[in-house]
């Protein structure tokens, strides 16, 4: 499964020519991913585990030079298992949806700045069970509505590849819940651009 990804990657970049990072019909390929491990012991015989996959791919276009439109996907998944008594819990968040972004600084600058505007449609399994009996959880749905504005500079290390630093505030409405979560986080990633032959 691995291979046949790396392969279709090539393949595609194979079939790309590098030129000018912000030019119009230059296609937006990449994103950003995280893992999470974590273990807790305290005095109380409180014994944690935390495990934690993030994975945010997007694909966009440059209809007129600097201003790209695309879509962008989140896949989220958290495991929390209490081991002195037993308790497992997992949660699983697939989200979906459009963004648009645009670079504020000449097409040439080596450094630019970009404000990017985001709505991702998510909807969550959670579930939980209270022995070591994995197959026994039971999930129940929700799901939510994510609005993200970030901003920040991106340094492009040649002509295709460009690393992003964003500062970025959300708001997420929950369809069970009244009122809304507003959250500020920090991310890096790597966009790559190409251009058809």
């Amino acid at each position: 499964m691995k291979l046949s990804i790396c392969v279709a990657f090539i393949l595609t970049c194979v079939s790309f020519k590098s030129q000018a990072q912000l030019e119009e019909k230059t296609w937006l390929i990449g994103g950003m991913g995280n893992f999470s491990f974590g273990k807790s012991l305290s005095d109380e015989t409180l014994h944690t585990k935390n495990t934690s996959i993030s994975i945010k791919p997007n694909i966009g276009y440059f209809f007129i030079p600097k201003l790209a439109a695309g879509v962008r996907a989140e896949l989220d998944w958290t495991k929390n298992s209490r081991l002195d008594a037993q308790q497992i819990s997992k949660r699983r968040e697939f989200s979906f949806g459009p963004f648009v972004r645009y670079y504020l600084l000449k097409e040439e600058n080596p450094i630019n700045l970009l404000v990017d505007a985001s709505y991702q449609y998510s909807v969550i399994k959670i579930g939980a069970v209270s022995n070591a009996n994995e197959s026994e959880i039971s999930y129940y749905t929700t799901k939510k509505n994510k609005f993200e504005v970030s901003a920040g500079p991106v340094f492009y290390l040649n002509s295709v590849v460009g690393l992003e630093t964003l500062i970025s505030y959300g708001s997420v409405t929950n369809n069970e819940f009244s009122g809304h979560n507003y959250s500020l986080r920090f991310s890096i990633g790597l966009q790559i651009h190409l251009q058809p032959l």
